[in-house]
């Protein structure tokens, strides 16, 4: 006798926390399904006399072939599906050492698979004779064992004795045991599914089923559903301290159907007879927020006073306002139509490069601004073309160059660069967004040559370079005002972008009083020790000639030395203590809070914003990983959505 392998098939487990046995039993259902997908396709070519499966469980073997019992409703659908393919006689037991089913589960490289005799072949005793195979136990040998280890899998028994409302069963034991009221989301689905369970129990229970002939849902049996739930929770209530207090304050009474109701002075009103006596329902209760969901879809999604006006037609409970309000933040819908992005966190301490005293343009940031148009630059005649700013300012000095270059591709930032590194020095570092052509292989190879640091800030997220954006915004506001709708060529227009760096680079960096008697600091000040747009500036000594002996030229160096040690100084007292005065000022003034702290955690759903499409086409995302700060703080996040993942500041909604 041989034995090959025909077909064979896996699953992985469900992530629900099925106990072994439970997952054990759903392989045998697979199995079962398998052997007859496989004798169903054999039928017509070969005769099939016996089919025998086997499994290395016991307590499945036993839930198979043993006695009929009332087990849990997971396990009696998967032994009656089972048993409707192949019958009890048809199953026996291998040992779990010899079991080729087990080698999925615990994986098996590709190479030790294909050489497998185990695998390709199965048991060594399924090529021996029948009388060899291991013996068939005896379920009575088993049965105490299985019962002990699977006592959970077993229906509670219950004497059900039929009343008007609800059976003795249902009163012994309660409703949120026999129906798992967590697992629900929409009302209307908990009340159906009640009441279809109390109409299965009393088609099962009858011994005329044609007193049944449609077993369709009625609104009464809908209503007896709802009835039953409203009971339950009040017990909640009924058993609390505060239970008196609120039966006098509330005027609360039982109606004929065991209902808690509330009496107010409405009772010679026209109103209905719900809306004069609500039901009572706790404030904190998984069916309250159901009902309070269900008003808030019933009035479209409206704000709290129209959903807690349709709540209370119906239901009274404690704090109903608050706790409306509670709900209605959760809801999903409304939050992202009309949701707020995450509470920005405080803003954090300077970098060091902004406030340390350091060399022009050690520390720059740069930036393209544009598109400008010039003519007669590549020789046509009225053909305008497109040219673009590259911006560099010093973080600390708060000076500006400004470069003309003729496309945004790396070669033009690259030829950018190596003017910028002939009139002003190779720096120290560049920070800047995350254009494409900051990262390209050519002009990070040539930063890297020269030694120089890049720090790119996060995606999306243009204040983080606000000390870069704010002079783009500068050098724009100049250009607007002064071309106004003047078409320059391209000599034209690199001029008047010169003088704009030199308006920029003289303009004052802190408040001017009135009463000021020097000369407004500057960044050019920083620079060269004077301000660039002063007419006839005279830096020497009063009293002395510029000559051009030894003497007169260490003295000239030692004044300019000093001028520019009186410039930093004035730089460090007047400028930088004044960041700190335009930072308390922003907090006062845009209601900023510095000590509130960002309430986005891992595994939020968010919807992430896109400027170009309207807000309920933004696509859904999910925070994967929180970015941090040199403070501790969360300052970005990376949202995973469907198509890739995303470098996100947390004030995304």
């Amino acid at each position: 006798m041989k034995s090959v392998l025909v077909a064979s098939k896996t699953r992985v487990a469900p992530l629900s926390g099925q106990t072994i046995p439970r997952l054990e039993l759903l392989g045998a259902v697979i199995l079962a399904s398998l052997v007859k997908h496989v004798v169903d396709a054999l039928s017509g070519t070969l005769r099939i006399d016996r089919v025998r499966c086997w499994v290395d469980s016991t307590a499945v073997l036993y839930w198979i072939i043993g006695e009929k019992k009332q087990w849990k409703q997971f396990v009696q659908n998967r032994i009656l599906e089972i048993r409707s393919l192949f019958g009890p006689s048809c199953w026996s037991y291998c040992p779990t050492s010899v079991n080729p089913a087990d080698l999925p589960s615990r994986g098996m490289k590709a190479s030790d698979l294909a050489v497998s005799d185990e695998w390709w072949n199965g048991p060594m005793f399924l090529s021996l004779p029948e009388q060899q195979w291991p013996a068939r136990s005896d379920t009575s040998l088993i049965e105490e064992c299985v019962l002990s280890e699977n006592k959970g899998e077993l229906k509670k028994e219950a004497v059900t004795v039929s009343t008007n409302l609800v059976s003795e069963s249902e009163e012994k034991t309660s409703l949120s045991e026999c129906i798992g009221l967590e697992h629900f989301s929409s009302k209307k689905k908990l009340f159906r599914v009640t009441a279809t369970s109390r109409l299965k129990e009393k088609i099962r229970n009858t011994r005329n089923i044609q007193n049944f002939p449609d077993q369709s849902l009625s609104v009464e049996e809908v209503k007896a559903a709802e009835l039953l739930w409203i009971r339950e929770v009040q017990k909640s209530i009924v058993y609390g301290d505060k239970f008196s207090q609120q039966k006098l304050s509330l005027g609360l009474f039982l109606d004929d159907k065991g209902i808690y109701r509330c009496r107010g002075r409405l009772e010679n009103s026209a109103l209905p007879y719900q809306a004069k006596y609500p039901a009572l329902l706790p404030s904190k209760h998984h069916l309250t927020s159901l009902i309070v969901h269900e008003c808030h879809d019933n009035v479209k999604h409206r704000g709290v006073k129209d959903t807690l006006t349709e709540l209370r037609s119906r239901y009274w409970m404690p704090k109903g306002r608050q706790v409306v309000k509670t709900l209605l933040r959760k809801c999903t819908v409304c939050s992202r139509i009309q949701g707020r992005p995450y509470s920005a966190p405080a803003a954090p301490d300077l970098p060091g490069f902004r406030v340390e005293n350091s060399y022009p343009f050690a520390n720059t940031g740069v930036d393209f601004a544009g598109p400008l148009y010039v003519k007669n630059v590549f020789g046509g005649e009225s053909k305008m073309h497109k040219v673009y700013i590259a911006l560099y300012t010093c973080a600390s000095t708060r000076a500006v160059h400004l470069d003309l270059v003729p496309s945004l591709d790396a070669q033009s930032f690259v030829r950018s660069l190596k003017r910028f590194f002939a009139r002003r020095g190779v720096n120290q570092l560049f920070i800047s967004d995350n254009a494409k052509t900051f990262k390209s292989q050519e002009v990070q190879q040539l930063v890297k040559d020269l030694g120089i640091d890049w720090k790119f800030n996060l995606p999306r997220a243009p204040w983080w370079g606000g000390f870069f954006e704010r002079m783009v915004r500068c050098t724009k506001g100049c250009l607007k005002k002064t071309l106004g709708s003047a078409r320059l060529t391209y000599e034209e227009l690199l001029t008047v972008l010169t003088e704009v760096e030199g308006v920029l680079n003289s303009r004052p960096l802190t408040y001017v009083y009135g009463d000021d008697i020097e000369e407004p600091l500057t960044p050019s000040h920083l620079m060269i020790g004077r301000r660039l747009l002063s007419r006839n500036p005279n830096t020497a000594p009063a009293g002395r000639s510029c000559s051009s002996s030894v003497t007169e030229v260490a003295r000239r160096a030692k004044y300019l030395k000093s001028l520019l040690d009186h410039f930093w100084n004035r730089w460090q007292k007047e400028y930088v203590t004044e960041l700190r005065q335009f930072h308390q000022y922003a907090v006062n003034n845009r209601g900023a809070c510095p000590q509130k702290e960002s309430s986005v955690k891992e595994g939020d759903v968010v919807i992430v914003k896109d400027e170009k499409r309207p807000r309920n086409t933004w696509k859904l995302g999910r925070v994967k990983k929180l970015v941090k700060g040199r403070d501790g703080k969360t300052r970005g996040a990376v949202v995973e959505t469907v198509a890739d993942n995303q470098n996100r500041l947390i004030e995304i909604s």
